[in-house]
């Protein structure tokens, strides 16, 4: 039993070595420094010295508002996905379809309203383009949601 006890003290003293003692050296540290120093000097040769803050806040200004206009376009179009999803389960509800269309369809209707659970904010996005990408997201369900309006139309008329 004592050895046991030893056992595991040795091993709780080598992982407390192992995580607590800095295993790089002073000559890595120093050079990734050096080589970020360098990348920086370059960057600002490159741009003609730093960037003036004034230039930096009306650069902010723009990219807010641009993010602010297309995240009020995905903002409608989640609007419009919600109404169509809300629409298209109640002329759902007293169609008989196969059980093959009607997985389809369930797993449209899912994807669209996991879009909808839980939405990302206007401080969720970095830039432009990750609000373009949501709408995109938006879009692509809202041309699976024509296929479930397309099976629906076909098996009213029937």
């Amino acid at each position: 039993m004592k050895e046991m006890l030893w056992l595991v003290v040795a091993i709780l003293i080598i992982f407390l070595l192992v995580l607590f003692i800095p295993r790089g050296t002073d000559d890595q540290q120093k050079y990734s420094e050096q080589s970020s120093t360098e990348i920086s000097e370059e960057a600002g040769n490159e741009q003609g010295g730093a960037p003036k803050p004034e230039q930096l806040e009306i650069d902010e200004e723009a990219r807010y508002q641009e993010m602010k206009d297309e995240f009020a376009k995905l903002g409608k179009a989640r609007r419009t996905l919600e109404r169509r999803l809300a629409k298209l389960k109640y002329h759902l509800r007293d169609v008989k379809l196969p059980s093959e269309q009607a997985g389809e369809i369930n797993e449209y209707m899912l994807d669209g309203y996991k879009l909808l659970r839980t939405p990302k904010m206007l401080a969720a996005f970095f830039g432009v383009a990750d609000i373009t990408a949501e709408l995109g997201r938006v879009n692509y369900v809202n041309a699976n949601l024509d296929e479930v309006a397309r099976i629906l139309d076909q098996y009213k008329a029937m």
